[in-house]
């Protein structure tokens, strides 16, 4: 039902808000210049605080008084509380900053929303239609599923206010408004926890029984100890008032402290709470790159997730103390690298690690509808299904192509897939909903056993781009969007007509915990591969960051290295690889040249750029391209032999035959056969020596100057004795 009235008035469902604690979703539909004009009186009517924060799309004006923040900055929000944060949703369906604005706004605060009308919404001029049409597609052939499952939300949830706007400025409240829930109970008392060393009015600062568990695993930094404490939580847990309560008490006591994060605006809401009251203690910001030359004696690492996996790798090395602060059910930078790859790497290490979940909120209450809506909507709070009953093996496994109409119809299976993403995968994010439901180049296939979800394959169709595009990717003139494999053929390996190929790229694979390492994987990529005709791909490939498992989990899948980056990703901290698998002729001949020439640039980039290259991961690239083809034989003379022989068995030393010794271990570690000749801990001593050229000096570590010549003279002999399995027989044995 639809009622006229004469303003925009939010004091009531703010008064409502401020009393149950809870954030309100307030929707403006209609012309945009008039709902922001309406808008912008509204607010400064209800008293509500400054600075009004607005997302800024770009192409049309934000009121003044505004704080706008454009798109690609909206992110810079988190950390911070405010009480409006407007999202303009009239340019494009902005599923990221949505995320943002329901995240950030405090209790009795508004996210509202700018939308096209809800009607009329599904047809109208939509950039997110232009990001999900990756050429040859067009926007044409992009789905409206995700805008009719937002439309659908907005009109069936609790806390969600709706008016509609007309371009002279009349509005219309939408009636009835969902039931008001009950005003928030008054939290109970807290008490510092037994053993407690902070000061008493720290914990009693504390408005959570979670906060007071993270301050006092907080309290482990004031040891002398190497420590590492993790706090995660979803947003508005207090997680930086936790960090902020701490450093007060870190700081009283005399320790050098400073805090970082992905800027100043991230970290403001800790350093808040380290400033309140009388004598409040100095503690500063300190940019992330700046922590290595002057390192404190603690470090808070706020938002830890917008920050690279290289990143907090060097963080934890430059400082013994850290404590890092990360969101889960995230849609930051970096997605899920923190708790995925760094938390591996933390675990790795040698100091003790405190870990800390905080669920109960302090920004706004409990049960608050617009949580509850973003979780529903955006799928963030999505779970794999609970693995199947028994040992029952794979016996009964299906797997199927599913259709995104389906997948949009079937709520517990999106859920089900979305969660096993996200759980396998560190960049999962609420954008790849939108690919998922409406990329027209996107294929999902699944796995099931015994009804229970348990693996999912993401492909994404690239290719069969227009000779002339191929031209102007070859020259540098453009760039095309969602087409990896082609441009990575086109720039690096100089493949200018491989653009033309159609092709299948592996965009996520994902296996549930229970049931990985039984070959599953590898049966979705064969279905897969079995099946796939539509547009009749020439090749599968896949875009990874290098491990040595998972170098050899694609070698096992019939993939074949085509090349390596020589700059690690900021995301991952690993060097990137790209593998290809033929699926018809042209598959064949396009990977067996790309194979060819692999193993034969591989070992020279080792030698240059890629040094610092894990001789283990270096090994696993050598062997994948080798199993796939014959090996020529080292090119290598009598002479070459016998100098060979005579550095291994003496007297030469290795620095006056480095070419022949170079052709031996290059061939030698490209063929899998001869995997088993030496245990690991000589072939990598092999490959940094012999294939990446390093230093003795580097080779032998850190030692002292006085036992630097022992060492590297005990590193030789070691060297000798590796050489000796992998030379070829001389016809008579060397003078």
């Amino acid at each position: 039902m639809i009622s006229a009235v004469s303003q925009l008035d939010l004091s009531a469902i703010v008064e409502q808000a401020l009393a149950a604690r809870h954030r309100r979703l307030v929707v403006l539909e209609g012309d945009r210049d008039a709902a922001w004009a309406r808008l912008h009186a509204a607010v400064v009517e209800a008293g509500l605080d400054e600075p009004f924060v607005a997302h800024d799309p770009g192409g049309a004006p934000i009121p003044a008084g505004w704080e706008a923040l454009h798109a690609s900055r909206f992110h810079t929000l988190l950390g911070r509380s405010p009480a409006v944060v407007a999202v303009d949703l009239h340019v494009e369906t902005d599923v990221a900053a949505l995320c943002v604005a329901t995240g950030a706004v405090r209790g009795g605060g508004l996210v509202v929303l700018l939308t096209p009308s809800l009607s009329a919404w599904p047809d109208a001029p939509d950039r997110l239609r232009r990001r999900l049409a990756p050429p040859p597609y067009d926007e044409r052939q992009v789905g409206r599923r995700l805008v009719a499952r937002l439309i659908d939300s907005l009109r069936s949830s609790d806390g969600v206010r709706r008016f509609r706007v007309g371009s002279g400025g009349e509005i219309q409240a939408v009636v009835p408004s969902p039931a008001e829930l009950p005003p928030a109970a008054a939290p109970a008392p807290l008490a510092p926890p037994a053993g407690a060393t902070f000061d008493p009015a720290i914990y009693r600062a504390a408005r959570t029984a979670d906060q007071i568990r993270a301050i006092h695993a907080l309290e482990a930094l004031a040891g002398a100890d190497p420590v590492a404490v993790v706090l995660s939580a979803d947003r508005g847990r207090g997680k930086s008032s936790a960090l902020g309560l701490a450093a007060r008490a870190l700081a009283a006591g005399g320790a050098r402290i400073r805090v970082t994060g992905p800027g100043p605006g991230a970290v403001s809401e800790l350093l808040a709470r380290v400033s309140e009251g009388a004598g409040a203690p100095e503690v500063s910001y300190l940019e992330p790159g700046s922590v290595s030359g002057d390192p404190p004696e603690i470090l808070l690492v706020d938002e830890a997730a917008q920050l690279s996996v290289p990143m907090l790798r060097g963080l934890l090395a430059a400082v013994p103390r850290v404590a890092f602060a990360t969101t889960v059910h995230g849609y930051e930078g970096t997605g899920q690298g923190f708790s995925v790859r760094f938390m591996e790497h933390l675990r790795a290490c040698d100091r003790g690690l405190h870990k800390v979940a905080l669920d109960e909120p302090i920004r706004w209450a409990p049960g608050d509808p617009v949580e509850a809506w973003s979780h529903r909507t955006f799928v963030l709070d999505a779970a794999p299904d609970s693995a199947p009953g028994g040992d029952t093996g794979l016996a009964g496994l299906e797997l199927h192509a599913l259709d995104q109409q389906r997948l949009a119809d079937d709520e517990p299976l999106l859920r089900a897939l979305f969660g096993l993403l996200v759980h396998a995968h560190y960049r999962t994010t609420p954008l790849d909903l939108a690919r998922l439901l409406d990329g027209p180049n996107l294929r999902t296939w699944i796995a099931r056993l015994d009804g229970q979800l348990v693996g999912a394959l993401l492909l994404a169709r690239e290719g069969d781009l227009a000779p002339a595009l191929c031209q102007e990717i070859a020259t540098g003139s453009t760039r095309v969007r969602g087409n990896m494999l082609p441009e990575t053929l086109i720039c690096h390996l100089g493949e200018r007509d491989a653009g033309a190929l159609p092709a299948w790229r592996v965009l996520r694979i994902a296996v549930h915990p229970a049931l990985r390492r039984r070959g599953l994987a590898r049966r979705l990529l064969d279905a897969a591969a079995a099946k796939a005709t539509d547009g009749a791909p020439a090749y599968l490939g896949a875009g990874f960051a290098a491990t040595r498992d998972l170098i050899r989990f694609w070698s096992r899948c019939g993939f074949v290295p085509a090349r390596m980056a020589v700059r690690r990703s900021a995301v991952s901290g690993e060097f990137s690889a790209v593998v290809l698998r033929p699926l018809d002729d042209r598959g064949h001949a396009l990977v067996d040249r790309l194979g060819d020439a692999f193993l034969r640039r591989f070992p020279h980039v080792l030698a240059d750029a890629l040094r610092d290259l894990d001789p283990a991961v270096a090994l696993a690239m050598l062997r994948s391209a080798g199993a796939a083809r014959p090996l020529p034989a080292p090119d290598l003379t009598e002479a070459d032999l016998r100098v060979a022989h005579a550095c291994a068995h003496g007297p030469l030393i290795y620095d006056a035959v480095v070419q022949p010794l170079w052709e031996i271990v290059r061939h030698a570690a490209a063929d899998p056969a001869r995997a088993a000749d030496l245990p690991d801990e000589d072939w990598a001593l092999l490959v940094r020596k012999v294939l990446q050229h390093r230093p003795w000096e580097q080779l032998v570590g850190d030692v002292a100057p006085r036992d630097r010549r022992p060492a590297i003279h005990v590193e030789m002999r070691r060297l000798r004795a590796a050489l000796r399995p992998l030379l070829p027989p001389l016809e008579e044995p060397p003078r």
